[in-house]
C-alpha cells in the first residue's frame, strides 16, 4: 500500500516516531518544565529569604555598633570635660607646705589672679 508515494517501511517509520515524539513532547510541555519552574521559582526565594535574613541581621549589628559608638563617644566627651575641668584646677592651684611644718600634704592655695598690673 502506497500514501502519496510513499512505502509501507516509511509510513511505520513516521508513525513510530510520531508515537514516541508526541508523549514526550507532551509529557514536558505539562509536567516536566511547570515542575522546573516551579522548583527554581520557590529556589530563588529561598535564596532571597536568606538573602534578606543576612541584610537584617548586618544592618541591625551595624545599628548596634553606631548606637554604642555613639554613646560612648558622648561619654568620653563628659569624661573628657571634667578630666580638662579637674586638669585647669590643678594647674591653677599652687601647693605650698602647712606652716606649721608638717610633711603629710599640701595645702592649697587659691590660685593667684592672672591680671596684670597696669
Amino acid at each position: 500500500m502506497k500514501i502519496n508515494g510513499l512505502g509501507r517501511p516509511t509510513v511505520v517509520a513516521v508513525g513510530v516516531v510520531l508515537g514516541l515524539l508526541v508523549p514526550a513532547i507532551l509529557y514536558y510541555v505539562l509536567s516536566y518544565r511547570p515542575t522546573r519552574q516551579r522548583y527554581f521559582t520557590e529556589s530563588t526565594f529561598r535564596a532571597l529569604g536568606v538573602l534578606a535574613e543576612q541584610v537584617a541581621g548586618a544592618v541591625a549589628s551595624r545599628s548596634t555598633a553606631v548606637r554604642n559608638a555613639a554613646t560612648g563617644s558622648v561619654e568620653s566627651q563628659q569624661e573628657s570635660a571634667l578630666r580638662l575641668a579637674n586638669l585647669e584646677k590643678v594647674k591653677d592651684c599652687q601647693c605650698v607646705p602647712k606652716p606649721n611644718g608638717e610633711s603629710d600634704g599640701a595645702a592649697h592655695r587659691p590660685p593667684r589672679s592672672r591680671r596684670r598690673p597696669t
